[in-house]
């Protein structure tokens, strides 16, 4: 009975060693650890709905803040032109979710500041639009940044 309770302890021993050794190697920011940003790989597309994504991400925070509109990153017309990830069709009716987009855009950089919440959603809901024919992965992560009509 001794025995067992005594290799108890050393086995609890070398699984602590072992976790301990398998948090130590992913914390020193050894890339293998992290999970990839797009399993799918990096398309020229997937990396421009990225770059968007940030955007939108950085226009909610400036709008809850009630900071000035944040500038617009160059290449979104992108959208139109770029190689999607392998994989994935690109379907007769892309062009046109591309060109809401790209039209939601201009009326947000050119809306009046008690219309941006408003325009920002509609911004917001013409990706998860698309996203809804295309591509539903994302919806969730861009749905979080639709504002309450109050702000």
């Amino acid at each position: 009975m001794l025995y067992l309770c005594g290799m108890k302890k050393v086995i609890l021993f070398f699984a602590t060693l072992l976790i301990i050794g398998a948090l130590q190697s992913c914390s020193q920011n050894d890339s293998s650890c992290e999970a990839p940003i797009n399993p799918n790989g990096s398309s020229e597309l997937a990396q421009t709905m990225r770059t968007m994504m940030t955007y939108l991400n950085d226009e909610k925070q400036a709008i809850l803040e009630s900071k000035p509109k944040t500038e617009v990153p160059e290449g979104f017309d992108k959208i139109l032109t770029a190689t999607p990830t392998e994989g994935m069709e690109i379907t007769e009716n892309y062009p046109s979710y591309g060109k809401h987009f790209l039209s939601q855009l201009d009326q947000y950089k050119n809306c009046a500041d008690d219309q941006r919440t408003e325009v920002f959603n509609a911004l917001v809901s013409s990706c998860v639009n698309c996203h809804t024919s295309h591509c539903p992965g994302p919806i969730g992560a861009i749905e979080k940044n639709i504002l309450n009509a109050e702000i």
